[in-house]
């Protein structure tokens, strides 16, 4: 009789915070959570054109929204003459996606990027910073591009981070 007491006391349906997060966007009618994923990429020499990786990105955007059926990604690429950098705020399998491509891409033999890192990916992000997702190629002269160290603590580097992505720059 003892155990039986004990069994049941193990089996009963315990929620995890996952599962409570889940109910309660279903709740809000919200389809998934929201995550937010922030890369650079160096850009090889193999990419004649910037724009060709915009249009990439653009394509994979919408072949992923089409298949997940999630709401639409929202973010920003910003093309530089030797980077990119790329901010995607979209649902957990659509970040997935993008990291497997970012992965293909830089492992492909003519590769158009090489040296990919990953900043930070955010989840459970409660607003978006964009509306829609969109590009631009940045065409900047070569006096702006010379490397740049700081003596600044990185306690403040982090928050003017935070100060420009509320500006939404």
């Amino acid at each position: 009789m003892g155990d039986a007491k004990t069994d049941s006391m193990y089996e009963s349906a315990r929620l995890n915070l996952l599962e409570v997060i889940e109910d309660r966007n279903r709740a809000l009618n919200k389809k998934s959570l929201l995550h937010r994923l922030v890369y650079v990429a160096k850009l090889s020499e193999n990419l004649n054109d910037k724009n060709d990786l915009c249009v990439h990105y653009d394509k994979q955007l919408k072949y992923w929204q089409n298949h997940y059926q999630g709401d639409s990604a929202t973010g920003l690429l910003l093309v530089y003459p030797n980077y990119f950098v790329h901010l995607v705020e979209t649902c957990s399998e659509e970040i997935i996606s993008i990291i497997r491509d970012l992965k293909e891409l830089t492992e492909a033999e003519d590769s158009p990027i090489s040296n990919s890192k990953i900043l930070v990916i955010s989840s459970n992000v409660s607003n978006r910073l964009f509306q829609q997702w969109s590009f631009r190629v940045l065409n900047l002269p070569a006096s702006r591009l010379e490397e740049y160290e700081t003596s600044e603590p990185i306690e403040k580097l982090v928050r003017f981070r935070k100060i420009v992505c509320k500006m939404n720059l």
